[in-house]
Order: C-alpha cells, then sequence, then structure tokens
C-alpha cells in the first residue's frame, strides 16, 4: 500500500504515538492485544522493543483506547514498515474506526518517509481483508503455518 504524505482531522477521533510506554501501559496495551490475537500477540516486552525500534500507536475515540497498532521499518527496504497488530477493541467495532486508524497510521508513515505498508492477516477474517484491500493493499503471497500448523496468513 502506498503511504498518503498529507492527513486530515477526524472530529471524534486520533492517533497517538506512545513513546516509552510505562510498565503499566505495556501491560494494558500487552492484555488488548491478546484478547485481539491471543496466543499471537506482542507481549509487554514487545511492546517495549517497538516503541524504541519503530512506533506504538493507540486510536482514541474521546481520550478512550479503541484500537492500537504497531509499526517496525523494514531492515532491508527503509521506505517500507510493517503494519503489526492493527486492532479496534470489540465494543467499537463496526463503526469504520479501523478505517480511520489505518488512514491515521498510513499518514504518520508518510511524513515518515515510508511509502510502502506490509502486513499478514489471517485469512478467515474477512472485516480486516476487506478493509485492507479498501485501502489499496494487494494479496502478495500466502504464508503457510506462519504461527504454527495450520494457521495460515495471507502477505498483503
Amino acid at each position: 500500500m502506498k503511504a498518503p504524505t498529507n492527513g486530515s482531522e477526524y472530529a471524534l477521533f486520533r492517533l497517538r504515538r506512545v513513546i516509552r510506554p510505562s510498565l503499566a501501559l505495556r501491560a494494558e496495551l500487552a492484555a488488548a492485544d491478546a484478547a485481539a490475537f491471543g496466543h499471537a500477540a506482542l507481549r509487554d516486552v514487545d511492546i517495549e522493543v517497538f516503541s524504541w525500534a519503530g512506533a506504538v500507536y493507540e486510536g482514541l475515540e474521546r481520550d478512550a483506547r479503541v484500537g492500537a497498532c504497531q509499526l517496525m521499518r523494514c531492515w532491508d527496504d527503509p521506505e517500507a514498515a510493517w503494519l503489526v497488530g492493527l486492532y479496534v477493541v470489540p465494543p467499537c467495532r463496526g463503526r469504520g474506526l479501523g478505517g480511520e486508524m489505518l488512514r491515521a497510521v498510513a499518514t504518520e508513515a508518510g511524513r515518515a518517509g515510508l511509502t510502502r505498508l506490509l502486513l499478514t492477516v489471517d485469512p478467515s477474517n474477512e472485516p480486516a481483508l476487506n478493509l485492507y484491500v479498501r485501502f489499496g493493499f494487494v494479496l502478495v503471497e500466502e504464508i503457510p503455518d506462519f504461527y504454527g500448523e495450520g494457521e495460515h496468513r495471507h502477505l498483503l
């Protein structure tokens, strides 16, 4: 996906970069990630590493966290980054917040000089797949057993 170079403001939604999160915030983000992704979730130490070596973002609506994700720049292609663990908390799904968060993250990526975002998604996660396709992501490869036997992923 091409990262846009200009952003827009949202009335109720905003994206906040989390820099050097406290232990308590890392634990909160890890718990929310676990609720969204189960055994494939990031741990609090992973979130700490992302905050130093990549970027950790919270999606906020009226200052309440409605989702989160992480970005990690690619070593061999500094204009590309992995979009990791984008989620919207269950009570907030179906309201377009995933799209707003994806748009805001892509805008931030563009401001950082990134021109491409990569991600993996569970092939059975139709809402996420539809969102990513609407934003211009295309299927690059199907990766069997990405998270273990029988846990396949689409690389977009």
